[in-house]
């Protein structure tokens, strides 16, 4: 104990000479604690945890403040850059107005030029240019001014045009324009107003080529007009009641006949007598609007890459065209065939010329033509097909007048060989020789007079059933052999070559139209249901006789047909 106490004794020596030794300055203790005090208050201010964050966001501030100091030479940079972009651009939009200037006065004498076929032979159309500062169409200002009477200076369209005139003006300009604008649809609204006879014929026309382009939509009282299109709507306005409803419907066939007859010029409505208007695509009501619906306004690509052949395409009013055309919208290739006969009767080279497709002409109840069709094919194509279309049909005794319980034996030998066993000479072939894909689709067009008895289609009727039974035993054997798909169609009637030679057909398309919910079927539309059947979204379709009439095959009967056969008082 007493060693201990002698080292503390030591101990406290040496701290009293230290504190000795410390110099306490009061002015340097409030200096510190102002200093500590000021740290505090920029942790708080700044909530920051500790020294160490404040001093993090110290050096992000000061790197800040180096970019703001920055930003008067990036202004300069970019103000510079501004004027070269200036300079840039109205170098462009000088070319681009001296080329539009250029253009000017050749497109309005092509303007007026459509004007005096349309039926304004004195018509004028000038383009007034001026200029002004950049904007996104460029620095020209175009005004149209326009004339119909020569007596009379071109003033500004919108101010002196009537209705019709503005209308064959801007039917003038997008015509001549089809090529390069991308209009999905375009509206005209009663442009026939004041024109008729060869007049409305040329707008018609004019019509149907700009509808190769896009969709067209018109709204006409001439049968010229209304002729040249592919779909045909009603519109009525129903003033029986207190209010007025107008109405649409789509007409088509033998009521777009009727229809025309009531509206054509000279007609006088004498029974059975039909204006030669009548004999095409025809449809005038009333007010009717007509949508000429191009074929790749609505394509969708789905045949794209796909190789196929298409039989019976004989002109404009056969399925098998309308097939081909759409098959081409959708993008396949393919070839066209029929037999050597049919071919000196029909359109066939107009339709390969506009579908880019090749002909080989081929008689569907000789092997050896079929041979040749498909080995022909895939030397034209590359390869095997992916779809057939068999579109032959033909009976001597129906042409001839034939009743059933009077036929010719051979000509009913002839029916069963040209309109069913093509079908299967045809599979036959294909089997053969490979020439049909895995996956393959065939369709063939049967009626419903293969299961219901119509009198007047005569031996057809048994064709047709014989069609839709070599149909199911060879899409059986394909289908397990290499998934190819066969099917048959059965349409609607409709106003083709062939379905006018049968008895009694206007007759019949009538009562069809009036039977079916949907209304016949148009020819159009069921072309469009057979490239669904030939693309890959029915791939598990096959063996089946589809109808694609309108529901007629469903109805057992309707008041309207009904009402025809209920006595009045």
């Amino acid at each position: 104990l007493s060693s201990v106490r002698i080292e503390l004794q030591d101990i406290g020596h040496e701290a009293s000479g230290a504190a000795l030794e410390v110099d306490l300055d009061p002015a340097a203790v409030d200096r510190l604690n102002e200093r500590l005090d000021s740290l505090n208050r920029l942790l708080q201010k700044h909530r920051c945890e500790d020294e160490t964050a404040l001093i993090a966001l110290r050096e992000d501030l000061r790197e800040r403040l180096a970019r703001i100091g920055g930003l008067g030479r990036d202004l300069g940079e970019l103000e510079g850059e501004e004027e070269r972009l200036r300079t840039n651009v109205s170098k462009q939009a000088d070319g681009l107005s001296k080329a539009r200037s250029k253009a000017l006065a050749p497109l309005a004498k092509e303007v007026e030029q459509v004007l005096h076929d349309l039926g304004m032979p004195h018509a004028v159309f000038r383009f007034e240019h001026t200029t002004g500062e950049p904007g996104p169409r460029g620095i020209d200002r175009l005004r149209m001014l326009f004339s119909a009477n020569k007596d009379r200076a071109p003033e500004p369209l919108d101010k002196v045009a009537s209705g019709g005139e503005l209308g064959r003006v801007m039917l003038a300009l997008i015509g001549l324009a089809a090529g390069s604008l991308d209009l999905p649809t375009v509206v005209f609204d009663e442009v026939d107003t004041g024109v008729s006879g060869p007049v409305a014929d040329r707008v018609g026309d004019l019509m149907r080529r700009m509808a190769g382009e896009r969709q067209v939509i018109a709204i006409t009282h001439l049968p010229q007009i209304a002729g040249k299109a592919d779909t045909h709507l009603l519109v009525t306005k129903d003033q029986e009641a207190e209010v007025v409803h107008s109405r649409i419907r789509p007409i088509d066939g033998e009521e777009r006949v009727r229809t025309l007859a009531q509206r054509a010029p000279h007609h006088q409505g004498r029974p059975g007598e039909r204006p030669r208007a009548a004999e095409g695509r025809v449809g005038v009501p009333e007010r009717t609007v007509i949508s000429a619906q191009t074929r790749s306004d609505m394509a969708t690509g789905i045949l794209k890459g796909k190789r196929g052949i298409i039989s019976g395409a004989l002109n404009e009013q056969s399925i098998a065209w309308k097939v081909a055309e759409e098959a081409h919208a959708e993008g396949a290739t393919f070839v066209l065939t029929n037999a050597p006969v049919a071919m000196r009767m029909g359109e066939i080279n107009g339709l390969a010329e506009a579908t880019g497709a090749s002909i080989i002409p081929a008689d569907a109840t000789k092997d050896e033509d079929l041979d040749a069709l498909f080995t022909g094919a895939a030397e034209k194509l590359g390869g095997p097909v992916d779809f057939v279309l068999h579109s032959i049909g033909m009976s001597p005794n129906v042409r001839k007048g034939r009743s059933y319980d009077d036929l010719n034996y051979e000509w009913y030998k002839q029916t069963l060989d040209v309109s069913a066993m093509s079908l299967h000479r045809m599979l036959q072939a294909a089997h053969k020789r490979n020439a049909l894909n895995e996956g393959a689709s065939v369709v063939a067009l049967s009626y419903i007079a293969a299961q219901r008895v119509f009198p007047d289609y005569g031996d057809m009727a048994d064709a047709k059933a014989l069609l839709e039974s070599i149909a199911r035993s060879w899409g059986y054997r394909l289908g397990k052999e290499n998934k190819v798909r066969v099917n048959t169609v059965s349409q609607s009637p409709t106003i083709t070559t062939a379905g006018a030679g049968i008895k009694g057909f206007d007759g019949f398309f009538g009562f069809a139209q009036e039977m079916s919910p949907l209304g016949n079927a148009p020819a159009i539309d069921c072309a469009r249901f057979c490239i669904a059947l030939f693309s890959d979204l029915t791939r598990f379709v096959t063996m089946q006789n589809l109808y694609h009439d309108g529901g007629f095959s469903s109805t057992g009967v309707t008041p309207e047909v009904m009402a025809k056969f209920v006595q009045e008082g």
